[in-house]
């Protein structure tokens, strides 16, 4: 091979090493946005438009969810509000929230949430939980943050 082939082949690799470069950096940059399926048993959204009012939205390992709903019922500890599509990223260590009434909601990580009831584990896979009562038909609006990965 001629040095000005084997130049041309190590500038092609680069060039491609670039390229794979890049679009990591578009992917870390770019929102991605995981809407919420809320339990109607539990919660409604406020307003007709649900992908405005419930959702994650992620760039890179941070991610923010947004949570507007009212109550149907009194919810209570442990119970399930809502889930992010199978998808969606994890968090990696619990985010939480206080409600203004003494009430909190959370999103664990770790094991898959049995609906059932067998299993109350801290952290439900992907679900959004009460982690103490929160008062019936009333409207919440929640900002959380956090740090979220995705299943490997």
């Amino acid at each position: 091979m001629k040095q000005s082939e084997r130049l041309l082949a190590v500038i092609n690799q680069i060039a491609s090493d670039i390229k794979g470069l890049l679009q990591k950096i578009a992917n870390i940059t770019t929102p991605q946005k995981y809407v919420m399926t809320m339990n109607a048993e539990h919660a409604t959204v406020s307003k007709n438009n649900f992908t405005d009012r419930t959702y994650l939205m992620t760039l890179g390992v941070f991610g923010f969810v947004h949570l507007d709903f009212t109550t149907t019922d009194t919810p209570a500890k442990f119970d399930e509000l809502g889930h992010f599509p199978d998808d969606a990223p994890l968090p990696t260590h619990l985010v939480e929230n206080q409600t203004f009434d003494g009430g909190t909601v959370y999103i664990g990580q770790g094991n898959r949430f049995n609906k059932k009831g067998n299993v109350r584990p801290w952290a439900g896979d992907g679900y959004l939980l009460t982690g103490s009562v929160l008062q019936p038909n009333q409207r919440y609006i929640i900002n959380m943050l956090g740090f979220f990965k995705h299943k490997t």
